[in-house]
């Protein structure tokens, strides 16, 4: 969902248009915006690629049913994404390694013992 703010309406017939530009390959199109009387708009695409394949997003002016991107209005430059993954860490003392695997013994013998 892309929300925008402060546009105009278009008399000559144009229509803002949200586009993402992958990383390679054209542009897809993520829909048109319709501003209201307050110059405030959205447009919400489902089957745009991930963000981390993206190179920019772009709202544009373009002739109804555009098939490329018209007159750029703003341009918004991705930050390149890359995958991480948490270090891993030391075992807990006394944590079971794998699920269903039981504590070492001392932990239940001290329970055992103090309820005597």
């Amino acid at each position: 969902r892309m929300n925008a703010y402060g546009l105009q309406q278009n008399q000559d017939g144009r229509t803002y248009h949200l586009w993402f530009q992958p990383a390679s390959g054209q542009p897809v199109d993520g829909g048109a915006l319709d501003p209201d009387q307050n110059g405030s708009g959205f447009a919400m695409a489902t089957d745009l690629p991930g963000l981390d394949q993206g190179k920019a997003v772009l709202l544009t002016l373009d002739a109804s049913g555009a098939k490329q991107p018209g007159e750029t209005v703003v341009k918004a430059d991705l930050p390149q994404l890359k995958p991480t993954l948490p270090k891993p860490g030391p075992q807990q003392q006394g944590a079971p390694q794998e699920p269903g695997q039981a504590r070492s013994g001392t932990d239940t013998q001290q329970m055992h013992q103090s309820g005597k």
